[in-house]
């Protein structure tokens, strides 16, 4: 179905790849996201090692606090809206600039232009602050992680992709987000890119926006749905 989207896009970037970040884990849903890198196949893969810009991404992180503070003091309960809107002002979506980028780090390089699959640093984009999908994804889940290492927040932040066949433009959209999961399980969706910051709710509920459920979520609800169905029909 064209409205089920795929979740391999990390797989098909590691079989494409190989071993090629095999010193460093790679970034994908419920890992660590500092240190790590978010594979790509068709276009950059991405590092997150905030050593490589320490001054880019202590900012950033300054500036997130300073949203998240209330009379100088942090608020756990701010601090995802705080991130949100951080990168949401920090980073705007722009491909020609993100596109720009690339170009000119290839020309430092040396090279006609930015080799697929070749790493650079998250850092990079901060500094100019220019991204599309992925890199918002990334800052946004590193800032989180970083409130969590400082223990701000005790849940699980994650990085997530998937995609899904567009009939109309007859071509495959690709899709990246910032997911938290507080601990009692309640999930909010930070994704910059699309303007949404919320909790993940059903498939009802999402409409027209992306479908940020997981596989094993989106099955559930299907399973819910058609029990809820029989059991109307067993008391007709």
């Amino acid at each position: 179905m064209s409205d089920v989207p795929r979740w391999d896009r990390t797989e098909v970037a590691k079989a494409a790849l190989g071993d090629a970040y095999a010193e460093r884990p790679a970034i994908e849903r419920d890992t660590r996201i500092k240190g790590g890198v978010y594979y790509g196949a068709s276009r950059e893969a991405i590092s997150v090692n905030p050593s490589d810009y320490p001054a880019v991404y202590s900012d950033l992180y300054s500036a997130a606090r300073r949203r998240a503070m209330t009379g100088g003091s942090i608020e756990p309960g701010k601090i995802l809206r705080a991130v949100y809107k951080t990168v949401l002002w920090s980073m705007p979506y722009t491909q020609k600039d993100v596109q720009q980028l690339l170009q000119n780090e290839a020309q430092s390089r040396g090279l006609a232009k930015f080799p697929p699959g070749k790493v650079i640093d998250l850092g990079a984009f901060m500094k100019q602050h220019v991204g599309v999908c992925r890199h918002q994804a990334l800052a946004c889940a590193m800032l989180l992680e970083t409130f969590k290492d400082d223990g701000f927040l005790i849940g699980n932040v994650s990085v997530e992709r998937n995609s899904r066949w567009d009939p109309k433009r007859e071509q495959t959209d690709g899709h990246a987000w910032a997911r938290y999961t507080s601990q009692n399980r309640q999930v909010v969706i930070l994704d910059v890119a699309q303007r949404y910051f919320g909790p993940l709710g059903t498939l009802e509920e999402l409409g027209s926006r992306w479908n940020y459920m997981r596989p094993e979520e989106q099955a559930s609800e299907a399973a819910t749905t058609i029990a809820r169905i029989i059991f109307s029909n067993d008391q007709d």
